[in-house]
């Protein structure tokens, strides 16, 4: 039997390789270089939700309007309310 430790890493090292190449490095990224790197990569994205997110191109207007919107009220939370809100959907989603 694995002790808790072991297995906790067995079911870590498992969730990632069930991760595309793109997610993985993320969260390998954010899990060696902590929070900073997670403050970094939200002040990126709450720039580009504030711009507009202007390569969206292929979404219909009404839909861009939408994603804006969603993602604007998302921003808002902070990094804290926004990475326990994709931490949430990841367990919904049965991937963490």
């Amino acid at each position: 039997m694995l002790d808790r430790g072991r297995r906790h890493r067995r079911d870590h090292d498992r969730r990632l390789a069930d991760l595309d190449d793109e997610e993985r490095t993320f969260w390998q990224r954010a899990e060696a270089e902590g929070e900073q790197s997670l403050n970094q990569d939200f002040q990126e994205v709450a720039e580009w939700v504030e711009s507009g997110m202007p390569d969206l191109d292929a979404l219909s207007a009404d839909d861009h309007h939408i994603v804006v919107q969603a993602l604007t009220e998302a921003v808002s939370a902070g990094p804290a309310g926004s990475c326990t809100s994709l931490a949430i959907d990841r367990r919904t989603n049965g991937r963490c």
